[in-house]
């Protein structure tokens, strides 16, 4: 073993250590807070959503990773092979789940499709696809001992074999995820945009129209959700940018560290240690991320004694609901629903109670205050499928 790749290897084990030892301390400590604040009865409606349920199990798989990174393996056998399927899984299954949370809001706030119900789905689907690309490198020997890197991965004499096997284990199906990642975002933001665009347009309208009655009527109509709670769509949006870097260049420096395997040139020497950091940082910086998501702090800001009163399981808790703009969708179901744009099932919940409203105002009767409650509570159940 020469000189440069024992100074590698070394390298490698005092940046897994280094980086390893904060991010489990953090993920072990953000997991016990977790488990209080689910069991607590007063926080436990904020974490009711199942973007955060499935940021849980990815940092579990993160968090188990970073455990690995202490074990020092140094020979051939089944503990060896254990630690290296461990180590492929992990990184996987937390791809898949953040895909699932880039997945699941373009389905629920664009397609109305039940978040809650795709959950189950979410995670029989991303086991089932870590374990159906996995077993076989593990069946057919390819995990093991990797004296390159000193480490427990893909190994094989032959590197077009170990390219072959990486690729198709794992490569692929992480940059497919990333993918569908960007892409599920980018529905996300141009629906959004189109929204606004329409809002105004129809706002412009009725004003030109001289619809104040209306507008005046309809203003404290809930916002469509994805107007209602874009802050938090767009905060929950940062986790599959976060995944997709991670999938991406774990996936490039993989295939750069197979393809140059002898090398040991300045250029692989550092892209051998950025990997090794880049690794061994999820656990940090999803724990991170996750400690500072807004769903978690209302949480704990709801353990004080000066905090509002709990929501009740039904509804999102009240400062999810906060919207700094006017609430303008209502005024396009209500004062243009004959608007070949008012397409979406909140805008059509809303118009087809426009008629007997109206005949109410007619006929100066009571306001139906039964039915704006159940418009508002289809609108704050969105924030659980989220």
């Amino acid at each position: 073993m020469s000189s440069s790749h024992e100074r590698l290897l070394a390298l490698i084990a005092d940046v897994t250590f280094g980086v390893s030892i904060p991010g489990v301390a953090l993920s072990v400590l953000l997991f016990i807070a977790i488990a209080y604040l689910r069991w607590n009865p007063c926080s436990r409606p904020y974490l009711n959503r199942v973007s955060f349920r499935l940021l849980t199990y990815a940092l579990v798989a993160n968090a188990a990773l970073g455990s690995l990174m202490f074990t020092k393996e140094r020979k051939e056998g089944a503990s060896c092979m254990f630690f290296a399927f461990v180590g492929v899984v992990g990184p996987m299954f937390s791809a898949c789940m953040f895909c699932c949370i880039a997945l699941n809001l373009p389905l629920v706030l664009v397609f109305g499709v039940n978040g809650n119900k795709m959950e189950k789905y979410y995670i029989v689907g991303s086991v089932i696809l870590c374990l159906a690309c996995n077993i076989p490198p593990l069946a057919y020997g390819k995990l093991g001992w990797y004296a390159v890197n000193g480490t427990c991965w893909f190994r094989d004499p032959s590197p077009s074999s170990q390219l072959g096997w990486l690729v198709g284990a794992q490569s692929v199906w992480m940059v497919l995820m990333s993918t569908v990642e960007i892409i599920s975002f980018l529905i996300i933001v141009i629906f959004m945009m189109r929204h606004e665009a329409r809002i105004q347009h129809l706002r412009e309208d009725a004003l030109s129209r001289g619809a104040t009655a209306c507008m005046t009527v309809e203003s404290n109509r809930p916002a469509h959700p994805i107007v209602r709670y874009r802050q938090m769509i767009l905060r929950i949006g940062l986790y599959p940018i976060f995944s997709c870097f991670f999938s991406v260049t774990a996936c490039g420096f993989g295939v750069y560290n197979v393809l140059h395997v002898q090398s040991m040139t300045d250029l692989s020497f550092k892209l051998r240690i950025l990997d090794t950091m880049i690794t061994t940082l999820r656990p940090l910086l999803y724990a991170l991320l996750a400690s500072t998501d807004p769903s978690f702090l209302r949480a704990i800001r709801s353990l004080h004694p000066k905090s509002s009163p709990s929501p009740s399981p039904s509804s999102s808790p009240p400062s999810q609901l906060t919207l700094p703009t006017l609430n303008l969708t209502t005024l396009s179901s209500s004062c243009t629903t004959d608007s070949p744009h008012s397409s979406d099932k909140w805008d059509k919940t809303i118009s087809t109670k426009q008629n007997a409203e109206a005949r109410s105002r007619d006929n100066h009767s009571q306001p139906i205050t039964a039915e704006e409650e159940v418009s508002q509570e289809e609108h704050d159940n969105v924030v659980l499928q989220i």
